[in-house]
C-alpha cells in the first residue's frame, strides 16, 4: 500500500504531556513546520482518533511528510536529529558527551517520567491528593539521582541538556532548593526562544 502524503508532519499530542513537549521543543530548534493535532486522553473520540495511529492510545505520535507513524518521544527526537543533522544539532560531537545527553534524557523519559505519569498515578490512587504525594515522591527520588549525576558530570566540565520534567516537579510541588544544577539548567531554558514557544503555559 502506498504511504499517504500530507502538507506537512503532523504531532500528536497534549499541552499537559511534557513528552509531547520533548518533541514539541526539537521540532522548533530543527525549524520544522508541523500541525499539530490537540489530543484530550479522557476524550473518547480523541482516544478513538488516536488509536487510528497508535494502537497503545498513547501521545506523542510523529507522523512525517510521507505517512511514517513514529511513537516514543525519544525515537522521535533521535528520528529528527538523524534526518536534520546540520540542522542546529542537538547532540554534541564528542561520542562521550554524546552518550552522557542521552543516558540523561532516557534517565528522565524512562526512569523518573513513568513513574509520576498521572495515567499511571490514576490508576493506582483513586483520590487526587494520595496521586499528587505519590508523583512528588517519584519525582523527588529521580531528581535525587539526577542532581548527583550532574554534579559529576559538571566536575568533570561535561554540560548537558535540559528537559522538561522540572515543570512537571513544579507542577507537583517539589521543594527544589536540593537541586541547584537541575535549577540552573531549568532557567537558563527559559531563555531560550525555542522552549519560550512551546512552553505549556503559552
Amino acid at each position: 500500500m502506498t504511504s499517504p502524503y500530507f502538507s506537512k508532519p503532523i504531532l500528536y499530542g497534549s499541552v499537559q504531556s511534557s513528552a509531547t513537549w520533548r518533541v514539541s521543543i526539537m521540532l522548533a530548534w530543527k525549524n520544522i513546520e508541523y500541525e499539530h493535532r490537540t489530543i484530550d486522553l479522557h476524550n473518547e473520540d480523541h482516544l478513538e482518533e488516536l488509536a487510528k495511529v497508535n494502537a497503545s492510545k498513547r501521545i506523542p505520535v510523529f507522523i512525517t511528510a510521507e505517512g511514517k507513524v513514529f511513537t516514543q518521544s525519544i525515537a522521535i527526537m533521535e528520528y529528527l536529529e538523524e534526518v536534520y543533522p546540520d540542522t542546529k544539532p542537538s547532540l554534541p560531537s564528542d561520542p562521550i558527551q554524546r552518550a552522557i545527553v542521552r543516558e540523561i534524557c532516557n534517565e528522565i523519559a524512562c526512569d523518573i517520567h513513568p513513574l509520576q505519569n498521572s495515567g499511571l498515578a490514576k490508576q493506582i490512587f483513586q483520590n487526587q491528593d494520595e496521586m499528587v504525594v505519590w508523583a512528588r515522591k517519584q519525582i523527588t527520588k529521580g531528581f535525587d539521582a539526577l542532581e548527583a549525576k550532574l554534579r559529576s558530570i559538571r566536575e568533570e566540565n561535561y554540560v548537558p541538556a535540559g528537559m522538561p520534567q522540572f515543570y512537571n516537579a513544579v507542577r507537583y510541588q517539589v521543594p527544589l532548593a536540593p537541586y541547584p544544577i537541575i535549577g540552573a539548567i531549568h532557567h537558563h531554558l527559559l531563555s531560550v526562544k525555542e522552549f519560550i514557544d512551546t512552553s505549556p503555559d503559552k
